[in-house]
């Protein structure tokens, strides 16, 4: 069967939005990591799919990085690049249901009771190539709509540094804007670069989950 990518170090982040990468040693730049196989090509942009995250988030994040006239609907995201680090943040949603968006046990819910989780991530380093496993949950319960399905679409940058993944919670109309997830991949230092940065920090064989409180 085909190779699934597989995470480690899993990090939450409330609330914050992933910049690029600076510093921290030698990097190796990415040459098209992020591709999709498959899917059927959907126009967001058409008045009776009705895409409209807004709703819930703010477009200003994500808006100048995708043509929204070229969505691949039940396309599979695949990760070309073998050594990667990976973020997944949650930049909208136009939907009453609590649904869920899970990557390798990790959850990102849309809201707390009320309380929108516009902003949460997590973030992954040493993911390896292959079919990125994450997958949607309706209402946060009920039988999951993976990679693939056609409940979701992937659009991809130009650079093909990262990805929109959006989903269709199948509740009204199918306009995939009812959970959005930013994907964004930071270049990750050279192995000898990496081992003295993490020695120096005190981090070597140490695997961290961290997730910050909100505010009151």
């Amino acid at each position: 069967g085909q190779a699934h990518a597989t995470y480690t170090l899993p990090e939450h982040h409330p609330h914050h939005v992933p910049a690029p990468a600076t510093g921290g040693g030698v990097t190796t730049p990415l040459t098209s990591p992020l591709s999709v196989v498959g899917g059927q090509d959907t126009d967001l942009t058409k008045r009776f799919v009705g895409f409209n995250p807004n709703w819930y988030g703010d477009a200003s994040t994500y808006t100048d990085l995708f043509d929204f006239s070229d969505m691949s609907r039940g396309g599979t995201l695949l990760l070309t690049e073998a050594v990667a680090q990976v973020t997944f943040t949650l930049v909208g949603f136009e939907s009453w249901l609590n649904n869920a968006f899970v990557v390798d046990g990790e959850r990102l819910d849309n809201r707390d009771s009320c309380l929108s989780n516009l902003g949460d991530s997590i973030s992954f380093s040493n993911v390896a190539a292959g079919e990125l496993n994450f997958s949607f949950l309706t209402h946060g319960l009920g039988r999951a709509k993976g990679n693939g399905s056609n409940a979701t679409g992937v659009l991809l940058s130009e650079d093909h540094n990262s990805a929109l993944i959006v989903f269709n919670d199948g509740f009204g109309r199918r306009d995939y804007d009812d959970m959005v997830i930013l994907m964004t991949i930071s270049p990750v230092p050279e192995p000898e670069a990496a081992a003295m940065l993490l020695a120096g920090l005190g981090l070597v064989g140490a695997a961290t989950r961290r997730r910050q409180q909100r505010k009151a």
